[in-house]
C-alpha cells in the first residue's frame, strides 16, 4: 500500500512539473507577434520551430506519464482518482498548446508570404519608376527619322521589359 501511495505522489509531482512546463510553452505559443518584415518573421519562425520541438519532447514525456498513470491507476483504483484527473488536465493542456502552435505556425506562414509580397511590390514599383523615367526622358521626335529612331528604342525597351 505504501508503494502505491509513493507512486501516486511521484506521478502527481511529475504531472505538476509537466503542466508547469506546458503552461510556459502555452504563453509563448499564444503570442500574436508575427514580425514587421521578412527578417523578423523568419526569426520568429525559427523560435517557433524550437518551441514546437520543445513541445514535442514534452508530448513524449506526457505519453510516458500517461502509461505510468494507467498502470498505477489499475493497481490502486481507490487512491488514484486525483491522479487520473490531473492526467486529464495535462492531456487537455497539451492539446491546447499543440492547437496554439498550429495556429501560430499558419499565422507566421501568412506573415512570411505577405512580407515576400511586399518586397516583390516594392521591386515592381522601383522597376516601373525606372521605366517611366526612361520613357519620360525621351524627347519627342521632330521629324520622321527621329520618330523612327524613337520607335526602335521603344521596341528595344519593350523587348527588354517583357522579361520582368
Amino acid at each position: 500500500m505504501l508503494t502505491g501511495a509513493n507512486d501516486v505522489n511521484m506521478l502527481t509531482k511529475n504531472l505538476d512539473d509537466l503542466a508547469a512546463a506546458l503552461r510556459s510553452k502555452e504563453a509563448a505559443a499564444s503570442s500574436d507577434d508575427v514580425g514587421r518584415d521578412l527578417a523578423s518573421v523568419q526569426a520568429l519562425q525559427k523560435k517557433h520551430n524550437n518551441l514546437t520541438r520543445d513541445v514535442a519532447a514534452l508530448a513524449e514525456k506526457v505519453k510516458v506519464a500517461n502509461a505510468d498513470v494507467d498502470k498505477v491507476a489499475a493497481a490502486n483504483p481507490k487512491t488514484s482518482g486525483p491522479l487520473v484527473q490531473k492526467q486529464a488536465e495535462v492531456n487537455e493542456l497539451l492539446g491546447r498548446v499543440q492547437t496554439l502552435l498550429d495556429t501560430r505556425s499558419k499565422k507566421l506562414e501568412d506573415a512570411e508570404a505577405a512580407s515576400r509580397f511586399d518586397i516583390d511590390c516594392a521591386e515592381a514599383q522601383e522597376w516601373l519608376a525606372e521605366r517611366s523615367a526612361e520613357l519620360d526622358a525621351a524627347e519627342l521626335p521632330r521629324d520622321a527619322t527621329s520618330a523612327q529612331a524613337q520607335l526602335k528604342k521603344n521596341d528595344a525597351l519593350k523587348v527588354r521589359d517583357l522579361g520582368f
